[in-house]
């Protein structure tokens, strides 16, 4: 005889059946997106950091791990037999042959469980399988991207609140859309959504991120300059940094570089706390850039590597891969070939889910290390098939 599982319904309503096949009630709502962050997950882990930062985004780290163990003490209690929830010392995970999940209809699954839902398509690997299993890795990540498009525009058409959040949870995912469609989506979620609503900058980023590849570049300048000292005024950390990051990115090719080591410098002796680990690595990131632009290539390059290893630590794949391929390039491009090999080596082994945002970087550090090596044929075929991508 089949052994019975306890049953977890993910559509209007999380359901969790025991292996009674009675229904469970009274699971707090935190409780409830935790077992939905680990129900699309599954059958990996997630980091008992990462379901956290998920579940209490605006609280500072620690409070995110008392939080999450408060949590998790809940559910022992509402659930004393279960048996599906691993718990490890730094993962959860949900046990697939102890629980099975059931997946109704994403529409209905998106009115309750928006933000925890989709916040895990983010640049995954794993969570972009989750609406493309079958095909090959550069088609999941297109998936993703189509697929966050489609969400956003459904949010922002019935609960436009709502989108804002999404757009925090998936900001690296959302810089992959077509400029345009992302500047579209920006502006009306900005005009359909509540003036004061705490989220409201990561709109407000979002669209200065797509006027600059619109080729609007005084206009994504100055909202860049005017979302950072709302950023700053208001305290809000990370849209703080990672705001920085972009608006040195928009001076750095005009040659104002001074202008961006100023308030890079200016941002980072702020609070790190505030700045939360994501913040904390793109200023690291803009720093390293900054100085390798001025010339100071062993300075830059230093704070590059230092940036490498903390997003190792804090797990944060995305950002490591970001800075590891901006490093590749930039020291094959003065001919420091081991440096440049060893950072495209950590690029190539990163699991973001999103390569190809960043192959044409990873294409110039390799024509550039073909060239240093004297293969100038190999490099031509190279550049070759980067005009035709």
């Amino acid at each position: 005889m089949e052994e019975q599982t306890w049953r977890l319904v993910l559509g209007r309503n999380l359901q969790l059946f025991g292996k009674d096949g009675v229904e469970v009630s009274g699971l707090a709502r935190k409780a409830e997106e935790l077992l939905v962050i680990l129900a699309i997950a599954s059958p990996d882990s997630v980091l008992r950091s990462r379901a956290a930062a998920l579940l209490w985004p605006h609280s500072h780290i620690s409070k995110q791990h008392t939080n999450l163990r408060q949590c998790l003490k809940t559910l022992r209690q509402i659930l004393p037999s279960q048996d599906f929830l691993e718990i490890e010392r730094d993962s959860l995970a949900l046990h697939p042959a102890k629980l099975r999940v059931e997946r109704t209809d994403e529409s209905e699954l998106l009115i309750r469980h928006t933000t925890v839902w989709h916040s895990l398509l983010r640049s995954s690997e794993t969570a972009a399988r989750q609406v493309a299993t079958s095909s090959p890795l550069a088609a999941r990540e297109r998936s993703a991207t189509h697929s966050l498009e489609d969400l956003l525009d459904y949010m922002v058409q019935h609960q436009p609140n709502q989108a804002l959040g999404l757009i925090y949870s998936t900001i690296d995912l959302a810089t992959m859309m077509t400029p345009s469609r992302a500047l579209h989506l920006s502006e009306l979620v900005l005009r359909r959504s509540a003036q004061g609503h705490q989220m409201r900058g990561w709109a407000l980023f979002l669209r200065a991120w797509a006027l600059f590849f619109c080729n609007q570049s005084e206009a994504s300048r100055q909202a860049f300059a005017e979302l950072r000292n709302n950023a700053l005024r208001e305290g809000r950390g990370e849209l703080l940094a990672l705001t920085t990051f972009f608006e040195a990115g928009t001076m750095l090719p005009l040659g104002q570089i001074s202008g961006a080591e100023e308030i890079l410098t200016h941002v980072n002796q702020l609070d790190q706390e505030a700045l939360r680990p994501r913040g904390i690595l793109r200023l690291k990131h803009g720093m390293g850039l900054t100085a390798a632009c001025k010339g100071d290539y062993e300075e830059g390059f230093s704070s590059l590597k230092g940036a490498i290893d903390l997003a190792a630590s804090y797990s944060l794949d995305y950002e490591r891969a970001y800075i590891a391929v901006n490093l590749a390039w930039m020291a094959a491009s003065i001919g420091k070939e081991s440096l440049a090999r060893w950072a495209l080596a950590v690029f190539d082994n990163s699991d973001t889910g999103a390569s190809w945002r960043f192959r044409l970087t990873a294409d110039l550090a390799r024509i550039h290390l073909a060239c240093c090596e004297g293969s100038f044929a190999t490099g031509v075929a190279l550049a070759e098939d980067a005009l035709r991508r």
